[in-house]
């Protein structure tokens, strides 16, 4: 039976969670965009345990290293929440509309929204982006004149990041090491992390972002079949149609000839799900560690699958499709009871590896139904905004330059003569 699609916000595109006027969260409906034959919702008030996330993410802290060694001890906690395919799934769901942090950053930002009681996010981004894109979104602003860009009694979000240094390479004697151009090697050390400021789009002002509706069709929307077969094309592999046998839907070779091949005669909606998959293993890696797709000793085959199913689901909701495509094979089973161990380090190793291969396969090309910019759109919008922050920078320079220029020393205190000093000139 042929069902009409749903329109879901991107940000909350099947999470369930959402905020009364009372700043109670709202949960239900967290597969909404499926539940077709329901009249309505019914979503039920719960309120979120704070008592943790308050005290890490409202306390005052010396520095930012302090802060962030906080929030790393709170999320090793949190992280374990997801090794179940229902707590895998709302990560998902979260992450095809948000994918410029990494895994950590992202359950990071979501922690610290709910302490303060909002929404998940679906745009964070550093001071300096947003107020270049209000720049770029108010061209008519006079030169020299800057927007109130966070909202007033908004405070930063804050997401990790690497401190590093550079330091001078030497040999086994303790000499220094030289370089083709003859000068000393360097080599970058890291120190450890620090907290560094955000800030989420209900923050901002002066900055409209296009209209975060998409519909969830059941039926590839139009030129996303293209758009999956030109990435397969792009990453460097050739596609094929064979007549397989069995549940086989379709497999990547191993073998160097690097073909991606699907099986003969399925319906757009599943070829879509087998295409997304196909790619996730070859930008997951996997094709390269060929030898670990095995369920025996050493064998990854099983997080393998956790990633591939992982990125398929992105890449398919991420471009306005519903992931379950099919009640007969559609229904992900990511698999982390029956081959990962659960542990928060292995759901932190697979998120980021996610992570970095959703980010990287929504670089690499054109997606025309994802929101967000994406290949060389999201290049182009780069530039741009780094030759505007540039000019932001000038601007501000040049402003401060007249006060440097124009300011006057203070005078000095006459020195005053000692009675002493007057008798003996005075002789």
């Amino acid at each position: 039976m042929s069902a009409a699609a749903v329109a879901v916000r991107a940000k909350d595109r099947g999470v369930g969670r959402r905020v009364n006027a009372a700043g109670q969260t709202l949960s239900g409906g967290t597969f909404a965009e499926h539940n077709r034959d329901a009249d309505d919702i019914t979503l039920t008030a719960v309120t979120a345990p704070t008592d943790t996330v308050d005290d890490v993410f409202t306390r005052e802290y010396d520095n930012s290293g302090d802060r962030a060694r906080a929030y790393l001890a709170e999320l090793d906690d949190h992280v374990e929440t997801l090794a179940t395919d229902e707590g895998w799934r709302d990560y998902l769901r979260t992450m095809s509309s948000f994918r410029r942090y990494s895994f950590t950053n992202r359950l990071l930002i979501d922690l610290e929204l709910a302490s303060r009681g909002k929404a998940p996010s679906s745009r964070v981004a550093p001071f300096s982006f947003w107020e270049a894109l209000a720049r770029k979104q108010n061209p008519d602003l006079p030169e020299g004149q800057f927007l109130q860009v966070v909202k007033k009694g908004e405070k930063a979000l804050h997401v990790l990041g690497p401190n590093t240094f550079k330091e001078t390479v030497t040999d086994s004697n303790g000499n220094v090491a030289l370089d083709e151009d003859g000068k000393p090697k360097k080599r970058e050390v890291f120190r450890g992390w620090s907290a560094r400021p955000v800030f989420d789009i209900s923050q901002i002002d002066n900055v409209t972002l296009p209209d975060d509706y998409q519909t969830l069709s059941e039926e590839p929307p139009a030129g996303f079949i293209e758009d999956l077969e030109q990435a397969v094309a792009g990453a460097g592999f050739t596609l094929e149609e064979e007549d397989l046998t069995g549940s086989n839907l379709g497999y990547t070779t191993t073998d160097g000839s690097k073909r991606i091949v699907v099986k003969k005669g399925l319906n757009p909606g599943t070829r879509a799900r087998v295409l997304a998959h196909e790619l996730g293993h070859v930008y997951a890696g996997h094709i390269e560690r060929a030898d670990e797709y095995t369920t025996g000793e050493g064998g990854h085959r099983g997080a393998m699958e956790v990633e591939a199913d992982s990125l398929s689901y992105l890449v398919l909701r991420a471009n306005g499709m519903s992931p379950e495509v099919g009640k007969a094979n559609g229904s992900y089973v990511f698999g982390w009871a029956k081959h990962t161990d659960g542990s928060a380090e292995t759901v932190r190793r697979t998120g980021e590896a996610v992570t970095r291969a959703f980010e990287k396969l929504m670089t690499d090309h054109n997606w025309r139904n994802v929101l967000e910019p994406t290949g060389d759109a999201k290049a182009a919008e780069e530039a741009e905004l780094e030759a505007i922050k540039a000019r932001i920078k000038a601007e501000k320079d040049a402003k401060k330059k007249p006060r440097t220029a124009t300011a006057t020393k203070k005078r000095a205190a006459p020195r005053r003569t000692s009675t002493r000093a007057k008798a003996a000139a005075a002789a």
